[in-house]
Order: C-alpha cells, then sequence, then structure tokens
C-alpha cells in the first residue's frame, strides 16, 4: 500500500513538472511569431510616420532657416539666431540640428544656379541626378510671392507624403506669424496692434531634398519625436496568452492537491506566511506581461535558457496558488492565524509595542517636565501660552459641533502644540542671542567676531551684519592707509619743495660772493632752472588740488583724440628722440570723436609721453595704440621702465608718489595724479598695471554717438 501511495506521489511530482514546462515551452515557441506582429507594427508606424505632417515639418523648417542664412539681410540673420536662442524656438534649432547630418539638399535660385548644398550623409559634391534613387525626395519651390508648390519624386507613399508636405507648408507659409513672431523696437508700422514679422518667406528659389534608405532608418531610430519601440508594439494577444496559462496552471495547482493519493500540497515550501505569498501574487500579475513584451523584442538568445526562464515564472505561479488555497482549507480567518507572521509573532511584536510605549512615556515626562519649568515671566513664553489657549478657543465649537468625547484630543493637541512652539523658541532664542553677541562684539571694536552661518529666520541680518562688518574693517583699513599716505605725501612734499629751494638758497649765497662773471652766468641759470622747477611743482600741485575738489571748470566741445594726441608727439618729437625710446603708433584711419576739454586732455597726453621719456628704458620699444572699443575710445600704452617698479599700481596715482624709488629723475610725482584727476573729470576711465618692469596704461572716453 505504501509503495503504491509514493508511486502517486512520484506522478505527482511528473505532473507537476510538466504542468510548469509545457506553458514555458509553449510561450517561448511563440516568440518569432509576435516579434514578427511586432516588427511589422513597428514598420506600419515608421511608414504612417512618414507620411505625416510631423515627418515633414523639420524640412520646412529647414528651408526656412537656410534661406535666412544664404539670402537674408543682416538684420533677418541677426533676428534668426536671437530668434533659436530663446526657448520659445528650440524645436527649430533642435529639428534642424537632428535632420542636417542625414540629408541631401541644394537650395537653387531663380535662374537655376546653386548656391548652397549639403552632402553629408554621402561625402559626395552634389546630389544625384536622379531623384528617385533616394528612398525619400523631394522639391519645394518658391515664386516671387513666396506662394511654395511641393512635388514628391519618391517615397513609400507619394499621394499621403504630398499632402502632409503641403499642409506643413500651409502651417508655416500662411501663418508666419506664429514662427517667426518678436517684437522689433525699429519696425516702421504696426497693423492692428500686432507687431509686423520680420523674417519672411523664400522667395524665386527651388529646395530639393533627398535622403538614402539608411539614412532615413538612421534618422528614424534616432529622432526625439516619435519612439517606435519594438516592446510597445507586441500584440495584446501575448498579454492574453500569459493570462491564460497562468490561470490554467493556477487551476491545476488547486487541483493536485485535492487528490489525496497524491499526497502533495502539505509540503514545508507550500507553508509561506501571508505577509510573503500575497504581494508575491499582485508583482507576478503585474509583471508578466512586461517580461513577456520585453523577452520577445530582445530576441530569442537560448532556447534552452529562455524555457528554464518561464519555467521558473511558472513554478512561482504553481507555488504562489499552493500556498493561497488554504483560504479554501482553512477559512480566510483561520489561515490568517495560521500563516501570518504577525499572530505567529505576537510576543515579539508585543515587545516592540512595550518599546515604543516606553518611548512614548519618556517623551511624556519629558514634556511634563519642560511644562514645570514654564516661566511666565518671559515674554516668549507668555506669548506661546496665549497661541495655546487661542488654539484651543477655537477648536472647542468644531468637537462640541462634532464629538463630543473627543475632547480629550483638545488637551493633546494643546500640549503637543506648546512643545512644539517651545522648542522652536528655544532654538530661535539661541539663535538671536547668537546674532546678538557678535553686535555687541563688532560695537566694542572686535571686527573679526563670528556671526555664525546657522541662523535660519535671522539668516538676512546676520548677512547684513556681515557686510557691516566687512564695511567697518575696510573703512578702518583705509583711514589707516590714508594716514600712512598722508604721512608719505608731507615727507615727499617736504623733499621735492626743500630741493629746489636749499638750491636756490645755495646758489644765491654763491653769488654774492662769486667776483667772476661767468661763473655768476652760470649760476643765474641754475638759480633759473630751479625757480622754474620749483614754480612747476607748484603749479602742478595747485592743479591737482583744485582737480581732486571739483574746482576744475571744463569748456568741452567736440574733438578727435587721435588728432589731438598726433599733436601733442609731434610737440614732444625733440624730448622723445633725446630719450632714445621707440614709439610703435598704431592709429586709425577713422577719427574718434569725443565731447572732452582740449586743454584738460593735452594735459594728460603730455603728462603721459613725458613720463615715457623719464622713466622708460632708453633703446628699447613704447607701444601706442588708439582704437574704438565697444562705443568708447580706448588708448593703450605700454613700456618697459628703467627700474623695477615695486610700487602698487593704485598707488602710482597718488601724490608725489615715484616710480624710481631713489627720485633721482626729475619730476614732481604729480604727472599721473593730474592724469587721473582729469581723466576722472572727463567722466573717463583710467587703469593702470605694472609686472616687474612691464608698465601699462589704459584710457577710455566716451565717444559721440551721431
Amino acid at each position: 500500500m505504501d509503495t503504491k501511495l509514493k508511486n502517486r506521489h512520484k506522478l505527482a511530482c511528473i505532473l507537476i513538472f510538466f504542468t510548469i514546462l509545457i506553458p514555458a515551452a509553449m510561450v517561448v515557441g511563440r516568440y518569432q511569431l509576435y516579434q514578427r506582429e511586432a516588427a511589422a507594427n513597428v514598420e506600419k508606424e515608421k511608414r504612417s510616420h512618414e507620411s505625416s505632417e510631423n515627418f515633414m515639418m523639420p524640412f520646412v523648417q529647414n528651408g526656412y532657416i537656410m534661406y535666412t542664412n544664404e539670402n537674408g539681410t543682416e538684420k533677418e540673420r541677426t533676428k534668426l539666431r536671437d530668434m533659436l536662442d530663446q526657448d520659445a524656438y528650440w524645436e527649430w534649432l533642435t529639428n534642424y540640428k537632428m535632420l542636417y547630418p542625414y540629408i541631401d539638399y541644394e537650395m537653387e535660385n531663380e535662374k537655376g544656379e546653386v548656391i548652397a548644398r549639403s552632402s553629408v550623409s554621402t561625402g559626395e559634391q552634389a546630389m544625384e541626378d536622379d531623384m528617385t534613387k533616394y528612398a525619400f525626395s523631394f522639391t519645394i519651390q518658391y515664386d516671387k510671392n513666396g506662394k511654395p508648390m511641393a512635388q514628391i519624386l519618391s517615397g513609400s507613399n507619394k499621394s499621403k507624403q504630398l499632402l502632409a508636405l503641403r499642409r506643413a507648408l500651409n502651417d508655416v507659409s500662411t501663418q508666419p506669424d506664429e514662427a517667426f513672431l518678436y517684437e522689433d523696437d525699429e519696425a516702421d508700422t504696426q497693423t492692428d496692434g500686432k507687431t509686423n514679422t520680420i523674417l519672411k518667406n523664400p522667395e524665386n528659389c527651388t529646395f530639393r531634398y533627398g535622403i538614402t534608405e539608411k539614412n532615413l532608418k538612421a534618422y528614424l531610430k534616432d529622432s526625439t519625436e516619435m519612439d517606435f519601440s519594438e516592446q510597445d508594439e507586441v500584440p495584446d494577444s501575448a498579454d492574453r496568452m500569459i493570462y491564460a496559462l497562468l490561470a490554467a496552471v493556477a487551476l491545476l495547482a488547486c487541483v493536485y492537491p485535492s487528490v489525496k493519493s497524491f499526497q502533495t500540497g502539505e509540503e514545508r515550501i507550500f507553508q509561506a506566511p501571508v505577509e510573503v505569498a500575497v504581494p508575491a501574487f499582485i508583482v507576478l500579475l503585474t509583471c508578466a506581461p512586461s517580461l513577456v513584451r520585453a523577452r520577445v523584442t530582445d530576441g530569442l538568445q537560448s532556447e534552452g535558457m529562455e524555457t528554464l526562464l518561464w519555467a521558473a515564472v511558472f513554478a512561482v505561479d504553481y507555488w504562489i496558488v499552493t500556498n493561497l488555497r488554504h483560504i479554501w482549507t482553512c477559512g480566510i480567518r483561520g489561515y490568517i492565524k495560521e500563516y501570518s507572521l504577525c499572530c505567529r509573532k505576537r510576543k515579539t511584536i508585543k515587545n516592540i509595542s512595550g518599546k515604543i510605549c516606553g518611548t512614548v512615556k519618556s517623551a511624556g515626562r519629558k514634556t511634563l517636565y519642560m511644562l514645570e519649568k514654564i516661566d511666565f515671566r518671559d515674554r516668549g513664553q507668555r506669548y506661546m501660552l496665549k497661541v495655546v489657549l487661542i488654539n484651543s478657543i477655537l477648536l472647542v465649537p468644531c468637537f462640541i459641533v462634532g464629538q463630543g468625547d473627543m475632547l480629550w484630543f483638545l488637551l493633546c493637541d494643546a500640549v503637543l502644540l506648546f512643545v512644539v512652539l517651545n522648542i522652536w523658541y528655544r532654538r530661535m532664542r539661541r539663535r538671536y542671542m547668537q546674532l546678538l553677541n557678535a553686535a555687541e562684539a563688532i560695537a566694542d571694536g572686535n571686527l573679526d567676531a563670528e556671526i555664525g552661518t546657522d541662523l535660519r529666520m535671522f539668516q538676512p541680518i546676520g548677512d547684513a551684519l556681515g557686510t557691516i562688518q566687512s564695511g567697518f574693517k575696510k573703512a578702518v583699513d583705509e583711514e589707516v592707509k590714508s594716514q600712512r599716505m598722508k604721512t608719505e605725501l608731507i615727507t615727499n612734499v617736504s623733499h621735492d619743495l626743500k630741493t629746489p629751494l636749499t638750491a636756490i638758497i645755495t646758489y644765491v649765497d654763491l653769488l654774492k660772493n662769486e667776483k667772476d662773471e661767468e661763473k655768476q652766468k652760470e649760476y643765474i641759470e641754475i638759480l633759473e632752472r630751479k625757480s622754474l622747477r620749483l614754480k612747476v611743482l607748484i603749479e602742478d600741485l595747485f592743479e591737482v588740488s583744485k582737480a581732486n575738489s571739483q574746482a576744475v571748470k571744463l569748456n568741452l566741445l567736440d574733438l578727435d583724440m587721435v588728432n589731438l594726441f598726433k599733436q601733442v608727439k609731434l610737440e614732444l618729437d625733440e624730448q622723445i628722440r633725446k630719450s632714445g625710446v621707440e614709439f610703435r603708433c598704431d592709429f586709425p584711419e577713422e577719427r574718434l570723436i569725443v565731447h572732452l576739454d582740449s586743454q584738460k586732455t593735452y594735459r594728460i597726453f603730455e603728462n603721459l609721453l613725458v613720463n615715457i621719456t623719464k622713466y622708460a628704458m632708453p633703446h628699447t620699444r613704447t607701444y601706442i595704440s588708439i582704437r574704438e572699443e565697444d562705443g568708447e575710445a580706448v588708448v593703450h600704452m605700454k613700456n618697459v621702465s628703467r627700474e623695477e617698479l615695486h610700487v602698487k599700481p593704485e598707488e602710482l596715482t597718488e601724490r608725489f608718489v615715484r616710480g624710481d624709488e631713489s627720485r633721482k629723475t626729475e619730476g614732481s610725482g604729480l604727472g599721473l595724479a593730474i592724469v587721473s584727476s582729469f581723466t576722472e573729470l572727463q567722466k573717463g576711465h583710467l587703469n593702470i598695471e605694472t609686472e616687474a618692469d612691464l608698465f601699462k596704461i589704459t584710457l577710455r572716453f566716451p565717444l559721440v554717438s551721431h
């Protein structure tokens, strides 16, 4: 008897095996059929797309862009570039860039001359004479009024493609305001409140397009406008087949355990918890159709491996249903009680619940402790209590109208609200005190006090305080710098004024006691030279002082900067030759008209050129250029200094600051200070750069606009 039962159990195992294997083989056997149907559907969609308006539109847009680039005015080309940079017209530019590598095209004028072509795809110099050799080719001819006429030369469905092309042309050519409409400040007229269109339809030209079969497939594959996915085109019969086979396996999974002699269905493997079997069943029903579509699309890699994959799927199906069949034998309540982990692990769940309750109790004790520490003298906490009380008063009518026995919730809500507000208040108070301490430190003179970054709602105040801190530090540094420069100014003034004055006093004493007439003449010449230098020094200092006090009167007029500079250079020609410095000048042919004071500008150029002759290295070159840049007349000067420059560029424009620290050369130290003052008075800009012994200076003045 036992032998018969064992044999019956083996028979059950064999039946289960074939119940799983046969559906798997049936699915794999249908792969090729579904693949052919999916490929046919994809090809049908592609052909349908080739005869659609969306497919034709990029060609039409390509013609507009190409025509504007080749025949349009500079204004129209500029407007086209500006338009294609805007988000509203990104589709035009995207379609143009996507289509360009795959097509051959030519653009002809009214005389039949080719004025633009592209052969990116074939690498040839011209398109095929026989346009029908292309998988898809057509022409668009525009007459003198911009009216298009289309002709399909080759294609999968010429009549439908011609209709689609005409619709695309109609959408663009009859409604240009939707494609090329934008505001133009220079437009002459407006009609009915609409701004004139700047770009117009092509005129007196013909476009010829051709695309090979290979490039057409590549373009359709790379096109982001339409995704021809074979997975989406797998027939719905595949889904129905999968569900039918899953149902058949599920039915047998219920039948086999009901045959007692099979002795199956009660094994340990079929005792899975409810929390595992039910989610697995939902996942299987959801994912099976997607799986068959994915496998059909990927193709038959290995018949054996594909069969094993689907055998595993149906095995899972059999296992899930065999587990869930206990619902019919035990009832839903008995099944949950018997096979639910939550019911089996009640003690564990109870322990976890106890821990959660303990945590809640701990939080409650902390809350009570916080309530006990309420300081009613604190205005902030009194304000929070008022908020909680008002909230409770507003909620009471809601509970009275609703359920009166839920008033206990009101108390919990009030306590929780107060706790949250109290935590928030403490954090805000801590950040406020951090900000207040930083402000007090800055007020006490500590300009390096740390303000902090995690200030949340006080962060804008912290940022503003940081800006004030930086401003104070900068002001202090500037004041220190100003005091230092005042000291240096006094020292330099006393030195530069004392030097010629001492020489004058000395030679006057020598002149009193000198009997030789030749020596007397020599002393007089020296006295004249020193007195003139002292006079120039005092005049320069006077000029700088007037400029800094804005007391200079400007006689502004339109003058040519290039001619004025040439005049200054010509008058200093002898001094330039004696300096041994070679001047390389680059002047524009056109006039650069600026609105400046001629005398002050003359003095600027004179000081700069004299500065070069005094401090530039002999037998080196000085490069001078004058040009127009961004609506400004710009003067660039570059030379190599006789000595290495250790002075900061911004300090060279200060009074009595000189590049030669030994102060051996004759000069007042006011030349660049005068240049800087006169430049700023005339709304110009002066920039000085130094690098070792290289000296660069740039002057900018606004041009007069006509």
